[in-house]
């Protein structure tokens, strides 16, 4: 796999990785059982999940166009 289709995989797998954390606290504090305390509004971090989400999709519409496979570097970071 080229050197550009590696980052944009691994980018997309640590950003979904972070949106499923955000998911899990939003949800969290929804159900009135929040992870732990946070200053920042509700509204605010529903915002964040929402705008994190739209750049997940335009990177999987991405992959598509540019045959990116975007489980193929799992576990590995950035060099």
């Amino acid at each position: 796999m080229e050197d550009y289709k590696k980052r944009v995989a691994i980018e997309y797998q640590e950003l979904k990785e972070k949106v499923d954390k955000l998911h899990s606290f939003t949800l969290s504090i929804e159900c009135g059982h929040p992870l732990h305390e946070t200053p920042t509004p509700l509204g605010v971090l529903l915002q964040q999940e929402t705008a994190m989400k739209q750049y997940l999709l335009a990177l999987e519409t991405r992959a598509k166009y540019e045959k990116i496979n975007l489980e193929e570097r799992k576990g590995e970071n950035y060099a």
